[in-house]
């Protein structure tokens, strides 16, 4: 398998900036105009890895936007390894979501590493989801709740603690993973990350990203610029859907990566974005 996904990387990828194509119309799903969330079209949650390290969490309408925060911590018994936090709000009903685009706005930001281990800190906001399952067992249930062999694809915008960058400038890029366990801690890179540029705290910003199933490729955007596209191969088996719970988990989300510390001051990943105008493919909305 992983031989496989070796020659998908280097002959199969295509990164370049291309026209526009004739695509299914978008429309819009939400833009938070409600005082509070609408059940039929969301479902919260966040998680820990391992539990308890998530200590301010948030998802609420601020305003005319959607606010996610985010604080997750690394645990203290090690200098080895990372721990993971992330506040979530997922597409009801995911199945039909082939395209998802929306404008983000990052208000608040910190991370914090650790000086006795390599591993950096990062703060990140992601547009995305699992969009299809590549196993061609007869016996795949899809939706059955594990993520082994989906494929995950997203934007992030996101920022980490060595980088070289001025503190307010953050980086975004694309990236595509084929998940290798049930939770997709474990995954594999199927392609270089596609660099998107980058953007400073408190500015605007207009992702989206489809998969693009017809023509066996997944297309990225920022604002009314150039596609970037990824084009993966005929002996890649796309026709499953996602194993993942609600159509495919797609989702926006506030992620905190970081690292283990047994010394002070103790590491920290925070971020709060307000997200706001998601839209989705035509067929996608009852």
């Amino acid at each position: 398998m992983k031989t496989a996904i070796f020659c998908w990387i280097v002959a199969a990828v295509v990164l370049a900036g291309i026209p526009a194509r004739a695509q299914e119309p978008l429309v819009l799903y939400d833009s938070f105009q409600t005082k509070f969330l609408d059940p039929s079209k969301w479902v919260g949650d966040e998680y820990s890895i391992p539990e308890g390290l998530l200590l301010e969490s948030s998802r609420r309408i601020r305003g005319r936007f959607l606010s996610i925060m985010n604080r997750g911590y690394g645990t203290t018994e090690s200098n080895t390894g990372t721990s993971t936090t992330s506040t979530q709000l997922i597409v009801r009903d995911g199945l039909g979501v082939e395209t998802i685009a929306a404008t983000l706005q990052v208000k608040g930001l910190e991370t914090v590493a650790c000086a006795g281990n390599w591993e950096v800190t990062m703060a990140r906001a992601r547009i995305g989801g699992y969009f299809f399952n590549t196993t061609e067992d007869p016996n795949f249930i899809p939706g059955n709740g594990s993520a082994e062999n989906d494929v995950l694809v997203y934007i992030a915008v996101y920022r980490v603690s060595n980088s070289s960058d001025p503190a307010n400038v953050l980086t975004i890029d694309a990236r595509v993973r084929k998940c290798l366990d049930y939770d997709c801690m474990e995954a594999m890179r199927l392609a270089p990350n596609v660099d998107l540029g980058k953007i400073h705290l408190n500015e605007r910003v207009r992702l989206r990203l489809t998969w693009d199933k017809n023509n066996r490729q997944l297309i990225f955007q920022r604002e009314f610029g150039p596609e970037y596209t990824i084009h993966y191969p005929d002996t890649v088996s796309d026709t499953s859907p996602p194993g993942v719970s609600y159509g495919g988990f797609k989702k926006l989300d506030v992620q905190s990566i970081v690292p283990n510390c047994t010394t002070q001051p103790r590491p920290v990943g925070y971020m709060e974005v307000l997200f706001d105008d998601v839209f989705v493919n035509e067929s996608a909305v009852p």
